[in-house]
């Protein structure tokens, strides 16, 4: 049984399904008019970290677009006041335009253009570094797109890497649709 209680992620059309494909939460970027995005994404619940209110947040063409001219690393998303459970599939409808330069996890690079963050459960793991800079977490998958890095392999990060996962899901640019098996990964 999985357990979901946090997703961090910058997405365009994210789904999370359970055993039978009920629909139980699905948060829709193309319906909000073009324009500045920081402030919708606020009054709707996500919260910000590192330079995510540097990332030049905004609705576009049904999208919600992110860039950035110099390096900048963000982390944005929602936590759930209602935890989901006996989820079993999430469904992520998302793109990159262009990739992270730099990045490639094959080489240790752990860099990545656009990624989801699913937290899986409640119980606190360490993060390798002192509390203070990197706070402990729960288990986690960490789908994303990559350019370099093989599609379907796991990687472990830097940190986390008693609870988290990090799985490249395309190296294509444009429309992805990314369909995760929970209990499968």
């Amino acid at each position: 049984m999985n357990l979901i209680t946090k997703i961090l992620f910058a997405l365009l059309l994210p789904y999370i399904i359970n055993a039978q494909t009920d629909l139980l939460y699905t948060f829709d970027f193309s319906k909000y008019p073009n324009g500045e995005a920081l402030k919708i994404l606020k009054k709707k619940g996500f919260e910000f970290h590192l330079d995510a209110k540097k990332l030049n947040l905004r609705f576009d063409n049904n999208r919600l677009i992110l860039s950035t001219k110099s390096k900048k690393a963000g982390l944005f998303g929602i936590i759930l006041k209602n935890p989901l459970h006996n989820v079993s599939k999430v469904k992520i409808v998302w793109g990159v335009e262009r990739f992270t330069e730099g990045a490639n996890w094959e080489k240790g690079k752990n860099r990545v253009a656009l990624g989801a963050i699913i937290v899986l459960g409640t119980k606190n793991f360490p993060s390798g570094l002192p509390k203070f800079i990197a706070p402990a977490a729960p288990y986690f998958i960490a789908p994303f797109i990559g350019k370099k890095e093989i599609v379907g392999k796991v990687y472990l990060g830097k940190l986390y890497k008693q609870s988290g996962r990090y799985y490249c899901v395309s190296n294509s640019n444009g429309e992805v649709v990314t369909e995760l098996d929970l209990g499968e990964h």
